[in-house]
């Protein structure tokens, strides 16, 4: 069969397989690589902190999503009816974990006017994120842990977890009604 197929064919051949091969390498170990030794001076938060608030609010978002632009402001204003219904939240940013993730954060605050304290996945607990195939595994293990399921999650941001009575009670993006803060009331 190697006799019928030409020098240039063969070449063709060789070539597409290695860059097939650099390319799931790169895939895999090239992108959003983390340094899990590097010490940010965010908070790290776990879940059973969380759970310590019966009802609460995780509001998950990422500094770098390219849908921030959308999803923010409504973050903003829903802070503020957090803080008039005196409801418990806390934010959480899913991040990559690495040297640059206290400018990137503090740039995002920066950006949107955000005073709010923004917590850390726990990366002990949760170490890996990585790689182009891991995406979102260190925040769909978070969910999980939070919530016992994560099956139709919407793992978008920003991403609002509501806790009733330390359960999940639901999940909802962007923009809250009244309607969905009544839930909380005293």
């Amino acid at each position: 069969l190697l006799m019928k197929i030409s020098k240039f064919k063969l070449g063709i051949l060789i070539g597409f397989f290695l860059l097939t091969i650099l390319s799931l390498w790169f895939l895999k170990f090239g992108i959003n690589q983390e340094d899990l030794t590097f010490k940010s001076k965010n908070d790290i938060i776990t879940v059973s902190s969380i759970k310590e608030n019966k009802n609460v609010i995780i509001c998950v978002l990422s500094s770098s999503c390219p849908g921030k632009f959308e999803s923010t402001p409504f973050l903003i204003e829903n802070i503020k009816k957090f803080k008039q219904r005196n409801i418990t939240y806390y934010i959480v940013a899913d991040e990559l974990y690495k040297n640059n993730i206290d400018i990137e954060i503090d740039n995002f605050k920066k950006e949107f006017g955000l005073n709010d304290k923004i917590y850390l996945m726990d990366i002990n607990k949760y170490k890996e994120n990585s790689g182009f195939f891991n995406a979102k595994r260190r925040y769909k293990d978070f969910v999980f842990d939070l919530c016992g399921k994560t099956e139709n999650f919407p793992f978008g941001y920003v991403n609002y977890i509501f806790l009733k009575n330390g359960s999940f009670l639901m999940t909802k993006g962007f923009d809250l009604t009244d309607n969905d803060l009544e839930i909380y009331k005293k």
